[in-house]
């Protein structure tokens, strides 16, 4: 299953700090699906899937701040949904010693993380941000307070 994340605008939520963090994402996720035989450089693979994974909850963390900020409606939904993506990683990690198995799941996980979630879910909180006033300076603030 070859996959490639490509960005583009259909994918920005805030024109800030989140979208950088998907951007970011997106690169961790292509730099860990371009090994073509995870076996065969297991150590790599193990090494980019955990940067993935620890990026992704990075992220979950400091999006979840911003929609605190900006009093995000659904929040406790969206905060579930959060939970559920890492909770199905969790188990595409664990469930699996064979490598070529984990990047098989891996790679469903992802594709429905950017296919489902950013182009639903994150679009809803940009949308959000806009109609209470806020900028993409702000969500970088956000960012920059937790640390980035």
């Amino acid at each position: 299953m070859s996959i490639s994340f490509q960005w583009d605008e259909s994918y920005c939520v805030d024109g800030g700090q989140i979208d950088e963090e998907h951007k970011k994402l997106f690169t961790l996720a292509n730099e860990t699906f371009s090994i073509v035989d995870p076996a065969s450089q297991s150590d790599r693979f193990k090494q980019t899937i955990k940067g993935l994974y620890d990026y992704m909850r990075y992220h979950f963390s400091n999006e979840e701040q911003l929609m605190r900020r900006v009093a995000y409606p659904d929040f406790q939904d969206h905060v579930r949904k959060h939970n559920a993506i890492i909770n199905r990683m969790n188990k595409c990690l664990k469930g699996t010693g064979n490598l070529a198995e984990l990047a098989h799941g891996m790679k469903h996980c992802c594709v429905d993380w950017v296919m489902t979630h950013i182009l639903e879910e994150d679009k809803k909180v940009g949308r959000h941000i806009r109609s209470v006033g806020g900028s993409a300076t702000e969500t970088g603030e956000i960012a920059a307070s937790a640390g980035a």
